[in-house]
């Protein structure tokens, strides 16, 4: 099983989308690149940095990209279907079935919600949760219409343990906690229609939403 270590810090991170700032040279990245046998020829380098403190998880994503293309323009919305990053967990305490799914695209509007039961059951995080995790973005440009040529973007925010305890108890973790996870990259309604995963995915259609696919994240 693939295990990603995410290490402690001790100074809380502004979040200004910018990948090689102090704080994350010394934080390993792991890469998204599983295309799962899915039958998507465009493989964008995508790599994902994790961190913590006492209060806050924190991401940064960097992609090596291209025909990006983003519609989506407000929080909750089907941004999948735009140039998205996409990070699904589940706290050490949940069950099999429940976790988190925090998806992005590259313009930063955010579909978050904790799933009971896969895509039937769960509750989708308020307007003001969701800004409450101050995500940031490098890709200050419209892509309404697809952009063809090599870009790189760069999606960085925190997830507030306060928040995400609203929506599922969970004891905060602390060194040696183990959490489940999964990382992906995709676009579904561009050119290049793609499904990439950190860890493999085996299943005959493209989905996301399979927690016995996720990989370990252990606390430093």
């Amino acid at each position: 099983m693939n295990c990603y270590i995410v290490n402690k810090i001790n100074v809380p991170i502004s979040i200004n989308a910018i990948w090689n700032k102090p704080v994350w040279q010394n934080i390993e990245s792991l890469i998204i690149s599983n295309n799962n046998n899915w039958k998507s020829c465009w493989k964008p380098h995508t790599e994902v940095k994790s961190c913590y403190d006492d209060k806050n998880l924190y991401l940064i994503f960097y992609v090596k990209d291209q025909f990006v293309k983003c519609e989506t323009n407000k929080h909750n919305g089907p941004v999948w279907e735009d140039s998205c990053v996409e990070f699904f967990f589940s706290p050490g305490s949940a069950d099999s079935r429940t976790y988190f799914n925090i998806e992005i695209n590259c313009c930063g509007f955010a579909y978050m919600a904790f799933q009971r039961d896969p895509k039937i059951d769960y509750d989708l995080f308020s307007i003001e949760d969701i800004e409450a995790s101050k995500i940031n973005y490098s890709l200050k440009r419209s892509v309404i219409n697809e952009i063809k040529s090599p870009q790189e973007w760069v999606i960085e925010y925190k997830l507030p343990f306060d928040i995400l305890n609203k929506y599922f108890r969970f004891q905060y973790p602390e060194k040696g906690a183990i959490w489940r996870g999964n990382f992906f990259k995709c676009a579904e309604n561009n050119s290049q229609p793609h499904w990439l995963s950190w860890t493999n995915i085996n299943n005959p259609i493209p989905d996301f939403h399979l927690p016995q696919y996720m990989g370990k994240l252990k606390f430093n």
